[in-house]
């Protein structure tokens, strides 16, 4: 890492030779765990990818070593990026999911929402996972006495669902 550093500073991306190097290094860095030191490799990786599947392939290891490392904050950051870059990525599906459960987990419901809506919308990801982010996302929102935002979901869930769930909409508060 000392000798990457070291030279790493006459290398401006995108480069195929310093991506390959850093990715190397970052991902020798992963499988011994040491997350800290893989992070800014992994950052160099995204800036020094000479093409887009490099630069997605770099991203979603970013994501990953980020949860890894349990820095939550900067995960959420890396993936809106990713969303944003890669909106037709494999991992698309995955990556709204986990966003969506860790932005109910931490409160930010609104935030959430604006995710959930094109979520639900996505028919590629499977009828069971949109149903699960519909319910949560729902249910925090019920949370908040906002039942007019939560019934969206919930119709959602009953329209989707295969009909053993009931539910009981408002259209205002109690």
């Amino acid at each position: 890492v000392k000798e990457y550093e070291g030279v790493r500073q006459f290398a401006s991306g995108p480069d195929r030779l310093w991506y390959a190097v850093a990715s190397a290094i970052a991902g020798a860095l992963v499988k011994t765990k040491d997350y800290k030191k893989a992070i800014p490799l992994l950052r160099n990786a995204v800036g020094l990818a000479p093409d887009a599947y490099g630069k997605r392939v770099s991203s979603a290891m970013l994501i990953s070593v980020y949860d890894a490392a349990g820095d939550i904050d900067q995960s959420i950051a890396a993936t809106k990026t990713f969303l944003q870059d890669f909106p037709n990525a494999k991992e698309v599906g995955g990556l709204y999911a986990k966003l969506i459960k860790r932005l109910v987990k931490r409160g930010q419901i609104e935030e959430a929402k604006g995710f959930a809506d094109k979520y639900l919308k996505m028919s590629n990801v499977p009828l069971a996972k949109r149903l699960g982010i519909a319910s949560e996302v729902g249910q925090a929102l019920m949370g908040l006495e906002k039942y007019a935002e939560a019934q969206a979901f919930l119709k959602f869930l009953r329209d989707k669902g295969d009909g053993t769930v009931e539910i009981a909409v408002r259209d205002e508060g109690p």
